[in-house]
């Protein structure tokens, strides 16, 4: 027997048998007959139930649904059903009639106004009630008043059992927990069907075992764990089982707050394993070392230098810091651990510690994705972001792109690990994801004021201003703990006030002076004062005149702003090939066939561009969402894209925000994957093959 109706699911057989005035079965005939109590003209073919102690004695199965739990046996003669709930106790039918409980408070049944109210199925000869939604509403109040999500549990009443006995008072005032590992929701292919279970297990659930207080004076005995079939179904009665407490208690065990199953952890092995292969393969095509002076060439020289205890200068012995520290320490760190365990400083060994990077961002994107989303989204995400080309190629370069976004997900990841409430966050998470954050700025500058965009999300999504204002300082005090200490050393160093590199002043003047042209380039007015001045001297000038020109420039002429940005962004977004560019150290090292780039170039752009189709075609649900997660990282997309756009533009700057556009993508093509299984007809759906 089944009752349905708002947020209501039994499966305890009622222990009648359908069999048709003539003898017989409704179901024998190929296809289900149903008919409605006290309606049927026709008393031919009218299906009755009929008691079971008046048919020949036969085995009978227990069906449940699976929504509730295990089922009571079917039992042979009884006389009617009791039902029970915590807050919505359902009122009483004619028929196979029900037996109202509350919980403090016996309210008068109701009757069926019209033969309609209930609905009687004939299957295999199996009995299935239904009944509206308006009988199942009871006026109690208070405490008692009914709520959406609660479950009514069925139990057969007969002679020796005259009514079902109560379910057991939560423990501590928590009275939202009832039924414990009863409510669980199974998955979908569990649902909406019945579950036969094993005799073993049916003659436990009848036996309804309950907890009994030990004498006085003895220990309690220890709590036997809690059988379990599939899908999270108990077959223990719901009384044995009694309700948990919301706050775990302080003593014993405690879950782990990042525990990973033990499934995502052989996904997040085996695409570990995917990821590192092509980025192994190009490392090794592409195991050269770079040429002219860039910014690989000096990544590898100033590394050189810290690893060599020199620190972080010039060859002549000045302090140096145009570039963040961030990357040329990693590498340093690489270097010298090939100095204390014996491998040499090889231009492979340090490519390939960004082909490391990249497989390790595949497995945060991994768990963002199944955070947010679910295990396909999750596979979906990872597998795209493992084969992703423009991520292979710059695997193959030495570059600080593969370590900021290395970094930059795994604070993502602390923050997006928990569902956002209204309450707000712990101080250990926002700290950790602070220290994360200030990691990726010392690799490259554009997060220094990412805190802004978290105040503006939580600005509206806590419940208290205040909350919001003291978690942005939370994040910018762990942002500080790299990037203070070592603007203090620059500043001392260069006795001048100073942040975490001096290229700032440089950059916005590439982008923004009156000759700019939307890219970098090493000509015009911020290139025009370097004659006769050292190498420090430079540094620190540039830098300063740099900020001095941008500004002027932009607020003498602010219209030709909107054009210059369009510019900017062309030059960020128009391809996405020039990992190829930067493997050759920028044209100065052609060594890939005009062949083999012209099929890479395509296979990166053809991906790149599919990718950001299917991007925005999401991004409209992503900003919609109920869940604040996911506008959180459709707005770390765009500010990823948008900060750029303050100095100049180059595809390589967009390398962040791929992983982001690619865990978009994914969710909307699981989304539109499921809306497509939705429309299909049933049978075509489950390809049932006839025999």
């Amino acid at each position: 027997m089944a009752f349905r109706g708002p947020s209501v699911a039994t499966g305890y057989r009622l222990g009648y048998a359908c069999r048709a005035r003539d003898g017989r079965r409704p179901g024998a005939v190929g296809r289900a007959q149903s008919a409605r109590i006290g309606q049927s003209r026709d008393h031919r073919h009218e299906p009755r139930a009929e008691r079971l102690d008046r048919q020949p004695r036969r085995r009978h199965r227990t069906h449940a649904d699976p929504r509730i739990g295990a089922a009571a046996p079917g039992a042979r003669r009884h006389d009617a059903a009791g039902v029970r709930g915590r807050r919505r106790p359902p009122g009483a039918a004619q028929g196979p009639r029900l037996r109202v409980h509350a919980p403090r408070r016996r309210a008068a049944p109701r009757r069926l106004e019209g033969p309609r109210d209930v609905r009687v199925r004939c299957h295999r000869a199996r009995l299935e009630l239904r009944l509206p939604p308006r009988l199942l509403r009871l006026p109690v109040r208070g405490a008692l008043a009914p709520w959406r999500r609660q479950r009514l549990l069925v139990r057969r009443a007969g002679p020796r059992r005259p009514r079902p006995h109560r379910q057991p008072r939560a423990r501590g005032g928590h009275a939202r927990r009832p039924h414990a590992a009863l409510d669980r929701r199974p998955p979908a292919v569990l649902r909406r069907r019945p579950l036969s279970l094993p005799d073993r297990l049916r003659r436990r659930a009848a036996r309804g075992s309950r907890h009994r207080r030990p004498p006085r004076g003895r220990p309690p005995a220890p709590a036997e764990p809690q059988p379990e079939v599939r899908a999270s179904l108990s077959p223990e009665p719901p009384a044995a089982i009694p309700a948990r407490r919301d706050v775990p208690a302080r003593s014993g065990a405690r879950a782990l707050p990042f525990a990973i199953p033990r499934i995502d952890v052989i996904m997040m092995l085996l695409l570990f394993v995917t990821a590192i292969i092509p980025r192994a393969a190009w490392t090794a095509y592409n195991d050269r070392a770079p040429k002219e002076l860039n910014d690989p060439t000096f990544y590898v020289l100033y590394s050189d230098r810290i690893a060599d205890g020199l620190g972080y200068t010039r060859l002549s012995g000045e302090k140096y810091a145009y570039y963040p520290v961030g990357y040329p320490a990693t590498l340093a760190a690489l270097k010298k651990a090939g100095d204390i365990f014996g491998w040499d400083r090889s231009i492979f060994s340090q490519k390939m510690m960004n082909g490391m990077f990249g497989a390790i961002s595949v497995l945060l994107l991994y768990l963002i994705a199944l955070r947010m989303f679910d295990r396909r989204v999750a596979v979906v995400a990872g597998l795209l972001q493992s084969f992703f080309p423009s991520q292979i190629y710059y695997a193959g370069t030495i570059l600080s792109e593969a370590e900021f976004t290395m970094l930059f997900l795994a604070a993502l990841l602390v923050l997006v690990w928990h569902p956002w409430r209204r309450e707000g966050m712990p101080w250990q998470q926002l700290l950790a994801a602070g220290v994360l954050l200030s990691a990726a700025t010392m690799v490259r500058g554009i997060l220094l004021i990412f805190p802004l965009l978290l105040l503006a999300i939580w600005w509206f999504q806590l419940r208290s201003r205040k909350r919001a204002l003291v978690q942005t300082a939370i994040v910018f005090a762990g942002i500080a703990v790299f990037t203070v200490p070592w603007s203090i050393r620059n500043t001392l160093a260069f006795h001048t006030l100073t942040g975490p590199s001096t290229n700032m002043g440089d950059d916005l003047c590439i982008g923004n002076a009156d000759d700019a042209k939307g890219r970098f380039h090493l000509d015009g007015k911020c290139f025009a004062h370097d004659a006769g001045k050292t190498p420090q001297q430079v540094e620190i000038d540039r830098n300063r005149e740099g900020l001095r020109i941008a500004v002027e420039d932009v607020i003498t002429d602010p219209l030709r702003m909107p054009a210059l940005i369009g510019q900017k962004a062309w030059w960020l977004l128009y391809n996405d090939d020039d990992g190829l560019t930067a493997a050759e150290s920028y044209g100065h090292d052609q060594f890939i066939s005009k062949y083999r780039r012209e099929v890479l170039s395509f296979a990166a752009n053809s991906v790149y561009f599919a990718t950001g189709a299917i991007a925005i075609l999401g991004m409209a649900a992503f900003a919609l969402a109920k869940d604040v997660r996911r506008a959180f990282v459709l707005a770390t997309f765009w500010y990823v894209i948008a900060i750029p756009l303050m100095f100049f533009g180059d595809p390589r700057f967009h390398f962040p925000a791929v992983p982001l556009a690619v865990l978009i993508a994914a969710a909307t093509m699981v989304a539109i994957w499921d809306r497509r299984q939705r429309q299909l007809p049933t049978m075509e759906r489950l390809r049932v093959r006839k025999r």
